[in-house]
This record gives structure tokens, sequence and C-alpha cells, in this order.
């Protein structure tokens, strides 16, 4: 297993193609971090790359990583832009000797650590469904702001989670299904059980999907209702002054010959009937 980090050393990439017989096209792709998941079957190899990502609980962001490998008779090459902790615990169960890793073939390793990078996705939808969580039950106790803008925070990482992972679920179906020798029969399992994986993980992402707008559906509505309750206040409050304003603006004329303007109990009698017209 050859582990290369860093994509940015291109005549090393250059001298490995030349050494590897690897094709321009995959040394490309390797040196592109913006690449989508894929897999493309060679001659000599198989090339796949995934995206490995990472929650951060402090911002609420999902970050990438790119992962790319070349899998050869008895040989893997993965090239990663910066370490991958996922790949760091395979390299740990190689030194432990642990399993089958050692004597399974490149393509047991391959599985190995595409199984790695996938399982990598299960904590981060699962801390994204506990920050939704967090948020819904805010939303039960307080409606703020805040509270909407969390929301689409929310939804706009989990829409880029789906975007990143469901190429994924393509490649890996296009791996299961292809005729590489590299690809041994032995192998098909574990990659349908990391299909499965894959499967799970965006049956999540679809109900937390739906959870988000149903959660975006309840703060509108219930927002709306608060207006609502704001509006019948007001609602009762102009009822009962717009007689009293008439009743002020009939007797604000000032004309000269109003008889009521020269009695002498006018004014509280009009008083009296307000306060009746108002209760």
């Amino acid at each position: 297993w050859i582990q290369v980090t860093g994509i940015h050393d291109h005549f090393a990439f250059s001298r490995m193609g030349e050494l590897f017989n690897i094709h321009t096209l995959t040394l490309e792709d390797m040196v592109n971090p913006a690449h989508p998941p894929k897999f493309e079957d060679f001659d000599n190899y198989y090339y796949v790359t995934l995206k490995q990502l990472v929650f951060d609980a402090e911002n609420h962001e999902i970050s990438e990583t790119q992962v790319s490998m070349a899998v050869m008779e008895n040989l893997v090459i993965s090239v990663q832009d910066r370490p991958s902790p996922c790949l760091k615990a395979v390299e740990k169960r190689l030194q432990a000797g642990r399993g089958k890793l050692r004597t399974a073939g490149s393509g047991y390793l391959a599985y190995a650590l595409i199984d790695a990078v996938v399982d990598q996705s299960f904590d981060v939808i699962g801390h994204i469904a506990e920050t939704v969580e967090f948020v819904e039950r805010e939303m039960l106790e307080d409606l703020n702001p805040d509270l909407l803008e969390q929301i689409h925070r929310l939804k706009r990482e989990v829409i880029f989670f789906n975007k990143q992972l469901r190429p994924v679920r393509v490649a890996i179906l296009s791996l299961i299904k292809s005729d590489s020798p590299f690809v041994p029969d032995s192998a098909i399992r574990f990659y349908a059980d990391i299909l499965d994986h894959v499967n799970h993980i965006l049956d999540a992402v679809t109900s937390l999907q739906e959870l988000l707008s149903s959660m975006l559906y309840f703060y509108m509505s219930a927002q709306g209702n608060r207006m609502n309750e704001i509006m019948a206040t007001l609602t009762i409050i102009s009822t009962i002054f717009i007689p009293l304003s008439f009743l002020a603006g009939i007797y604000g004329m000032n004309f000269k010959f109003m008889p009521e303007l020269d009695w002498q109990w006018g004014y509280f009698v009009l008083l009296g009937s307000m306060a009746m017209i108002g209760g």
C-alpha cells in the first residue's frame, strides 16, 4: 500500500505514473480535489475516487477531503490532499496484523479503505441528526430568528452531504458490476456491504431533509399564528375605538349651531356614552 498525502508535487505524480503505468487522465483526477466521486476501469488497474466528509461541530459545517485509489495486482496507491484519520485506522489494523488485510490481496485492502471512508459518513450524519434534534427541541420551547438561520444552514449542509455522497453510490455500484480482474469474486460481497451502508446513509439524509422541511414549515406556521394573534388583538382595539373616534369626530367639528355644545352636561354625557359603547 503506497499512501500519498498532498497533491501539489506534480513531478512526483508524473514519476509515479511512469513507474506504475498510470494513465495521465487518472493522474489529473488525483490532483484535482474538486473532482466528483467516480469509478474507472483500466487494463492494469481500476481507479476510484471518494469524498471523505467530516463534521465541524463548532461551526456546524461539513468539510470534505478527496481520497483517490488506484488498485492493481498486489498494490494499492491511495492519494489524499490532506491526512485522513480513517485511513490511519486501517494503517493501525495493518500494523497490528488483525483480520485478513495482510493476506487477502489488494482487492480486500481497497475494500477496507473504501469502507473506512464511507463509514466516516455515518459519524457525520449522526452529528447532523443530533444538531437537528437540538434545534427541534429549541423550537418547541422558544421561536426566535436564530432558529430559522440554523434550519437554513442545516438544510444547506444536508444538501451538500447528499451531493457529495450520491455519486459514491454510483461509483460503488459501477465497481461491483465491473469485470475488472482486480475486483475478485470473493470481495464482491464486501463491496455490496459498502453499497448497503451508502444506501442506509442516503435514506437517513432523505429523512433529515424531510424533517428539516417540516421544521421550516412549522416555524413559518407558528410565526403566522403569532402574527394572527397580534392582528386579532389589534382588530379588537380598532373595533372599540372606531365608534368612539366617530363620536369624537362629530363633536370636534365645532359648528356654531350644534345644540349639545351649549349643554351643561353634554361633555359628561358624551364620555358616559363612549364608555358604554366601549364596554
